[in-house]
Parts: C-alpha cells; structure tokens; sequence
C-alpha cells in the first residue's frame, strides 16, 4: 500500500496538478492574459501578488483585480469586509477572491494561505475574460 501512494498515486497526482496548471493559464489567454503580462510580468507575478494581498486583508474582506479605466490598466486591491471594489477604489471588478472565514474555514480551518493556493484550481477564466472584454468598451 505504501509503494503504490507514494510511488503510482504520487506520480498521478503530480502529472495531474502539471495538467490543471497548464489549463488554468490556457483559459486566461487572449486579451486578459496579454494584459496579465503586461501589467504583472507574468502570470506567476500576477498570481503570487493578488495571493499575497488576499493573505494580508486583516479580518474579513476581499481580495481583487480590477480594471482602472482612466489608466487602461489591471490592478491588485484589498476591500476590507464588505466594501465594494468600485465604490471604494474606482476600479471595476474582474475577479474577487473571498477572504471571509465562512469561504474557507470548513476545509482549511485557519489556514488562509492553503485556501488562497487553492482558489487557483475552481476561478473561471473565461468569465473573467468576458468581463475584461466588457469593462473595456
């Protein structure tokens, strides 16, 4: 038992998370992702910066990107409880990440950092795609 999770599972596992990797990034190509690039570097930065600034909200609140209209750019905001993005920032919402213990505290306890690792696996990337194609007309 102990040869096959640490050898076979293992190597399913591994090759499994490689291929949702790959995916997730395939769904932000196009517009967002060139804009991703520019903005961030790369999608990695962008994905380490928006996980650090979602891990840092003190309390409840919210971690987002944002499109600045008047720059033509996407930015990285934190809301703290349940202040809107728009209203309190001027950017428009493209994807929100929910740092309030009640998105996460059933499965990751008080582990905010695991949680944040985690929402990378289930965000829909073409919606966000087709709110940035929207939010820039």
């Amino acid at each position: 038992m102990q040869l096959h999770h640490s050898k076979h599972h293992a190597t399913y596992v591994n090759n499994l998370n490689v291929t949702e990797e790959k995916y997730k990034e395939a769904l932000a190509k196009g517009e967002l992702m060139e804009a991703i690039k520019r903005d961030f570097g790369s999608f990695a930065n962008f994905k380490d910066k928006l996980t650090a600034v979602s891990v840092g909200v003190q309390g409840s609140g919210w971690g987002w990107l944002g499109y600045n209209k008047e720059q033509g750019r996407l930015q990285i905001a934190a809301c703290a409880n349940q202040d809107p993005l728009q209203g309190t920032t001027g950017l428009i919402p493209l994807l929100g990440i929910d740092v309030w213990e009640h998105a996460y505290y059933l499965q990751y306890k008080n582990v905010r950092p695991d949680y944040l690792k985690a929402i990378w696996n289930v965000i829909n990337w073409e919606n966000v795609s087709s709110r940035y194609a929207t939010c820039k007309k």
